[in-house]
């Protein structure tokens, strides 16, 4: 059984680049260009882990994976943040 990844990007680009990837290094792929999106997916066809980009329209993707993180659900899955913030203060609330 494949696991399955959700990317959450605003960038068409990027969801098409961690896509292809992940597909070939065997992952079932689900993609979304916001956290609303995301939340749809999310509620509908939980994955085994997800890629967040930080900065998201709307919601950000930190508030997604603060959402992610209270769902008993999905509280355990592993998420990976992708940011363009480099600032330490940036990191440590990325990790929080």
């Amino acid at each position: 059984m494949k696991h399955t990844v959700l990317i959450v990007d605003d960038s068409a680009d990027y969801r098409r680049i961690f896509s292809r990837i992940l597909a070939a290094g065997g992952f079932r792929v689900l993609t979304a260009g916001s956290a609303e999106e995301a939340r749809l997916l999310l509620a509908t066809t939980p994955p085994d882990a997800a890629l967040l980009d930080w900065n998201l329209p709307g919601d950000s993707g930190i508030d997604l994976a603060r959402e992610i993180r209270r769902d008993p659900r999905l509280a355990r899955m592993p998420l990976l943040m992708l940011s363009v913030n480099a600032r330490p203060e940036d990191q440590i609330q990325g990790l929080s």
